[in-house]
């Protein structure tokens, strides 16, 4: 595996992590909506996500990541609403999410 691709694969495993200590146990919705600092910087990890993701397609578009060159931004931003409210709504993990 291309060393590059394997940086990415970190940077997304370390913003999955920084977003699972961010939002914390028990994962509580309405703490999340209040918080706008917590809103940012889990966006901005879900962020880094998307770019290490685009990035690694680019190296090498044969990478299978599920509908990844499909979405729009519409779509992103609706999968980005809808994972938060699944973390912290029923308690699952973003690695969790993910795998979908």
């Amino acid at each position: 595996m291309d060393r590059i691709i394997k940086k990415y694969l970190f940077d997304i495993s370390t913003a999955i992590d920084n977003i699972e200590n961010y939002i914390g146990n028990p994962k509580v919705f309405a703490d999340y909506e209040k918080n706008r600092q917590l809103q940012q910087a889990v966006e901005r990890n879900l962020e880094i996500i998307g770019e290490a993701t685009k990035r690694m397609l680019e190296i090498d578009p044969n990478i299978n990541i599920t509908n990844a060159r499909k979405k729009s931004v519409q779509e992103i931003e609706l999968f980005t609403d809808t994972t938060i409210l699944i973390i912290l709504k029923y308690g699952v993990s973003l690695s969790t999410v993910c795998l979908f």
